[in-house]
């Protein structure tokens, strides 16, 4: 006989990773403290990683090892390891200003540049480019798709899609509209949201092959990015300037305002506790455990972050 062992998720398992500046009372021509890659263990301690850093935009992990982790960086990808201590520049002088990053388990590496989309076969070793088919150049985001099938970028004149590897790209949706996010659920493969400039929302419920305008969302200001409960289907955030964190229960047919007025650079939830995160420009980041009928610190005070993942927790 078979014993089947269900092991439940908590929030021990994960912890937070940012990356940002501290900006709020920095003088020009002087150091910028404790700027770079933060990380947040499952107690509520921060440490920094690495080095200072003035300019890194995004994280994500390697697949094969979660103690790799890729950071879409002012040099261009930075290939940082051991839980993010050892750091090497991997790309060269035509690959700078990362924006976004994304890897699969081939050991494929996707940047985000403002100039279009890098691609490296062999984890950051080697580089070249990948663009073919964007109208516009400029890439903001990419995620490699959960069966790691296709990719799909969040761009300057909208949502462009991939079936190999980047080598060709088709518009996908959002036409003409600046795009900083693009998201997939955890929970319906085929469920994608990417948020955009003007305060729209998009989704796709086909693997981001048609997208649609998510007509519920109040238009406020400028979304910056989408997360999705990865314990409630139903439970998306996003989180834009102006518009602080909206948040709906019902898949998108409803939205609440839980952090009204707030510049949100970011927001994310907890895989395990469900509480949402928010960075608030030049403030702090924020947590909710109630669905933001109250907030509090968790820490990073006077900054500017520009993404917040969780990671599950790699033994040093």
């Amino acid at each position: 006989m078979f014993a089947l062992v269900f092991l439940a998720i908590t929030s021990a398992d994960y912890e937070l990773w940012a990356c940002g500046s501290i900006t709020k009372g920095w003088t020009p021509g002087q150091n910028q403290n404790a700027s770079g890659l933060h990380r947040r263990d499952a107690q509520g301690a921060w440490t920094h990683p690495g080095y200072d850093h003035p300019y890194i935009n995004a994280i994500a992990a390697d697949p094969r090892d979660p103690a790799t982790l890729y950071l879409a960086s002012g040099n261009g990808m930075i290939r940082a390891r051991s839980n993010g201590t050892q750091w090497r520049i991997m790309t060269g002088w035509d690959m700078t200003e990362g924006n976004g990053v994304a890897a699969d388990s081939k050991g494929n590496v996707y940047l985000a540049l403002p100039d279009g989309i890098g691609f490296s076969p062999d984890r950051g070793n080697t580089w070249t480019r990948r663009e073919t088919g964007l109208r516009r150049k400029y890439t903001q985001a990419i995620r490699v798709a959960k069966d790691e099938t296709y990719l799909v970028a969040a761009t300057e004149s909208g949502v462009f899609r991939s079936t190999d590897q980047g080598l060709h790209w088709t518009q996908a949706g959002a036409p003409g509209e600046m795009t900083f996010d693009v998201v997939q659920s955890p929970h319906n493969p085929k469920h994608w949201v990417a948020v955009a400039q003007s305060g729209n929302a998009y989704q796709s419920l086909d693997a981001a092959v048609t997208w649609t305008t998510i007509a519920a969302v109040p238009k406020v200001h400028t979304l910056y990015n989408a997360a999705f409960d990865p314990q409630k289907p139903n439970r998306i955030v996003l989180g834009g300037w102006q518009t602080g964190v909206l948040l709906t229960e019902d898949g998108g047919t409803t939205w609440k305002s839980i952090l009204p007025n707030a510049q949100v650079w970011r927001v994310t939830v907890h895989p395990a506790t469900g509480a949402i995160y928010a960075y608030v420009h030049e403030k702090e980041l924020l947590h909710s455990t109630d669905n933001g009928k109250s907030w509090t610190s968790a820490g990073l005070p006077g900054g500017v972050i520009r993404d917040l993942v969780f990671l599950q927790q790699v033994a040093q």
